[in-house]
């Protein structure tokens, strides 16, 4: 099952240029077979696209949020809550965790636009080598995003490098904000996919791989 992770809407999503029918219909004519709309800080914009898209499209969305957290932004799939801007990373990914979500780290290298656990890093004086496995603030991520649309070549190797230390699933989405992106970078999931729970309990699996199509 093909899922673009990663998504925005507007006006959820100030940055987004994107109406969710114009995402809803993009992602169908490209073949994915789901999208999660993954709007910033708030679920609204996922609530409004799936509605939309089962009242008009037979289509599957999922809700989810981009979370805009101390260790960088995350991708939270499962709850259906906001998250407040600059929330205890740590402590965030403890509440998914117990309430049976999964949490994603998005774009955690990219150095323009938006948060990345980079900059954590950096203030820690943390070096990305195996030490970083140890760290118990990272002790509940799910997974990595590997694959971003508007992420350099450079900067989605040390992302697999970071899945590859922590031991975590790699995962891909476009991190759409415009027509062109969406279903550029997605995820293949090996079982079929219903909602968000089912959503949540695979990425925490791991039964995926990341994909790209550009």
């Amino acid at each position: 099952m093909l899922i673009d992770l990663h998504t925005h809407t507007h006006p959820w999503s100030p940055c987004s240029a994107l109406a969710a029918s114009t995402l809803i219909e993009t992602a169908m004519a490209r073949g994915l077979d789901a999208i999660c709309v993954t709007d910033h800080l708030t679920i609204s914009g996922g609530r409004e696209a799936q509605s939309l898209a089962r009242q008009q499209y037979g289509f599957t969305v999922f809700r989810g949020v981009e979370a805009r957290t101390t260790l960088g932004d995350m991708l939270i799939f499962g709850l259906d809550e906001d998250f407040p801007e600059g929330v205890d990373g740590a402590g965030l990914l403890d509440h998914v965790r117990q309430q049976g979500g999964a949490s994603v780290l998005a774009h955690p290298f990219r150095r323009e636009g938006g948060w990345g656990l980079w900059y954590w890093l950096e203030q820690q004086g943390q070096p990305l080598d195996a030490s970083l496995a140890a760290r118990p603030e990272l002790a509940f991520l799910d997974a990595v995003e590997t694959f971003n649309n508007q992420v350099s070549p450079q900067e989605l190797a040390l992302a697999e490098d970071l899945a590859r230390i922590l031991g975590l699933p790699a995962c891909g989405g476009s991190d759409a904000h415009t027509i062109h992106a969406i279903g550029q970078m997605a995820t293949e999931f090996a079982r079929p996919v219903a909602n968000e729970y089912e959503l949540a309990r695979e990425i925490r699996e791991g039964r995926m791989r990341p994909c790209r199509f550009r």
